[in-house]
């Protein structure tokens, strides 16, 4: 799926089993205007930490995909946790990158698949 254009872009997560774009052979591909960078923001919607993972400190990251960025020739896991619900994810290095979603096991977690992604110029 090919998107462009000057106003945010929002790409809500959802089941790989009922997912289309953002597979290998569909991904996102997301370009803004000539001379202009993209930021990607993850709005992340999965379950609070429980009482127990706040005392201990830890950070779950749950990976949701890769950002493509084939200009600045790298790659970036999109990574949330559950401590935070705005994540600054990415700034690309030209105006043009490729999102992919990870396809999910049938045993994962549902609260792994509630975010959002905020694409802007």
């Amino acid at each position: 799926m090919s998107v462009s254009g000057n106003g945010p872009i929002h790409i809500v997560g959802s089941s790989a089993s009922q997912r289309i774009c953002g597979s290998t052979s569909q991904p996102w591909h997301i370009e803004a205007p000539f001379g202009q960078r993209i930021s990607i923001v993850l709005l992340n919607f999965a379950t609070a930490p429980t009482p127990q993972t706040r005392d201990r400190g830890e950070q779950s990251c749950n990976k949701h995909g890769v950002i493509v960025d084939k200009i600045g020739k790298r790659n970036k896991t999109i990574c949330g946790d559950t401590m935070q619900r705005e994540i600054n994810i990415y700034s690309s290095t030209g105006n043009s990158i490729y999102i992919l979603f990870k396809q999910s096991d049938q045993q994962q977690n549902e609260h792994d698949e509630k975010f959002i992604l905020k694409l802007g110029g």
